[in-house]
């Protein structure tokens, strides 16, 4: 008899803590979907807590949110965006109170990648860089990428291709994904810097955050531009990595002279080490016959792809390609160190070698989940049309490189209105920052973080010799931006960049050569 009660009384247990959990969730869908339906109407910013979209495996507690704001700041009658919102807080230990603010990198990428790898991409990061340790970080998708709403996603620029494939594909569809998602009523229009930076400050907002750091990368220091020249109200400080001023100036016309110059310049440096020079002679001349080689002699590679499922796939290796794996690895420190070595292997026929490289290069432009069309839209609408003429003289000034440089001529598709415009006049903000330069950096030059130095009252620029774009990677960079973070106002020790970042330490033996990102 007892038994029998027991077992009943186990089943209703068990009836009532399925009913509640299906009302809790249909409470949580229902509560989006009102605020997503009823948004137009209510204030916004606001936020709403959901349950977080990915399996947290961070190491930290993760807050989700879902803010909601407008896709025009001017227009209060604008539609409804919705941004996601993760607030990372670290467990066990005694934490500051004022959290930082992740502006990643782009345009196009989402702050948190999509949800399957979210975790083991911040996981990563938070192992990695301890100058985080003991504060909250807050990160969020740009509007347009990732799992923001709506999307400017499009599967046939966003799957991963590469060298001259990509190039073909961007200038055939990228005209035809505009179209798609114009149609949807989305204002391009709305998707430039201005937006993302006031975006950034209604998180602020939305979430009743009084004081908080900006962390800046590349891309998101132009955002981060932006929301000083907007509001230093509640900014404790600011740490910009990779400097993109709003005065350096329209980028699109001289890109390709840069990478340039810096590949000669690691030439050069190559041949002034002896180590080098002995391993690499005539790198310079080595590079420009397997330029020339591949440029008649496309030839096939088997490479393992990693993602999404591990398969061996063939890949054409053209000079194109050839260019687009030298700057990925110009962008890093450890690829600096590999670069002659990877051009003697391809002029002297070892091309095995560059098998090792494209697998990385592949899982690493898969993982990053760019959006595309808002990459371009960005750009296009921040910097306004290309003068075609002027355009096609600049490349022909680099005729090796013209077909390497990806066409920017698209962004005369994109109606420009005077409110997207990226404002580059001067301002100062006295907010303490923390400027860190790479002097290999191609995409954001160590003259852009001397421009940036101009707008503020109380700047640190700290430059480090052998690094490039991936300057906090360096555990030099992280001591000083801890030290920073910990007091703003006082210049941080940089007496490790003699000890550690002094110079690049060239990779000479192809034994074991491998690439870690």
């Amino acid at each position: 008899m007892s038994s029998r009660r027991s077992s009943r009384t186990l089943l209703l247990i068990f009836l009532f803590s399925a009913a509640a959990s299906l009302a809790l969730g249909i409470g949580w869908i229902f509560r989006v979907e009102v605020a997503t339906r009823f948004s137009a109407w209510m204030p916004r910013p606001f936020s709403i807590s959901v349950d977080c979209w990915f399996k947290n495996t961070t190491g930290r507690k993760a807050e989700c949110f879902h803010i909601f704001t407008r896709s025009n700041h001017a227009n209060p009658w604008s539609s409804t965006i919705r941004l996601p919102v993760v607030r990372f807080s670290p467990e066990d230990v005694i934490q500051e109170s004022d959290p930082i603010l992740f502006l990643p990198g782009g345009p196009g990428h989402p702050g948190l990648s999509i949800p399957s790898v979210t975790s083991k991409i911040w996981k990563l990061r938070f192992d990695t860089a301890r100058w985080l340790d003991n504060r909250a970080v807050i990160v969020f998708d740009y509007r347009g990428t990732g799992s923001a709403s709506p999307s400017l996603a499009c599967p046939k620029l966003d799957n991963p291709m590469i060298g001259r494939r990509w190039r073909e594909v961007l200038s055939n569809s990228l005209r035809e994904c505009k179209e798609i998602v114009e149609e949807d009523s989305i204002d391009l229009s709305d998707y430039n810097t201005s937006e993302v930076s006031a975006d950034a400050i209604d998180i602020q907002t939305a979430l009743g955050i009084q004081t908080w750091n900006l962390w800046a990368e590349s891309y998101g220091t132009r955002v981060a531009f932006d929301y000083l020249r907007r509001s230093s109200e509640g900014i404790r400080s600011v740490i910009l990595a990779g400097t993109y001023p709003p005065n350096a100036g329209d980028w699109r016309y001289r890109s390709s002279g840069k990478f340039l110059m810096l590949l000669d310049r690691l030439f050069q440096v190559c041949t002034n080490d002896s180590a080098c020079q002995s391993a690499h002679p005539q790198v310079a001349k080595k590079f420009w016959n397997a330029y020339d080689y591949l440029g008649s002699n496309n030839v096939t590679l088997h490479v393992e792809k990693v993602w999404p499922k591990r398969e061996i796939v063939e890949i054409t290796l053209d000079e194109i390609l050839f260019l687009d794996l030298l700057y990925y690895q110009l962008a890093s420190k450890l690829g600096l160190s590999h670069i002659p070595n990877y051009i003697s292997a391809v002029a002297e026929g070892d091309l095995v070698q560059l098998e090792s490289l494209l697998s990385t290069y592949l899982a690493d432009i898969t993982i990053e989940f760019v959006t595309v069309l808002q990459l371009f839209a960005v750009n296009c609408n921040d910097l306004g049309s290309i003068d075609s003429q002027s355009y096609q003289t600049k490349q022909n000034a680099n005729r090796h490189f013209a077909e390497w440089t990806v066409d920017w001529s698209v962004c005369n598709q994109f109606q420009h209105s005077a409110g997207g415009a990226l404002n580059s006049s001067k301002f100062q903000s006295s907010v303490p920052a923390l400027l860190l330069a790479g002097e290999w950096d191609p995409a954001t030059p160590l003259e852009w973080a001397h421009l940036g130095v101009e707008y503020f009252s109380e700047a640190t620029l700290v430059v480090l010799p052998a690094r490039s774009h991936d300057i906090l990677a360096s555990k030099c960079a992280q001591s000083i931006a801890r030290e920073f973070l910990r007091s703003p106002s006082v210049s941080p020790d940089t007496s490790c960049i003699g000890h550690s970042e002094g110079k690049i330490e060239f990779t000479n033996s192809r034994i074991g050569l491998t690439v870690v990102r």
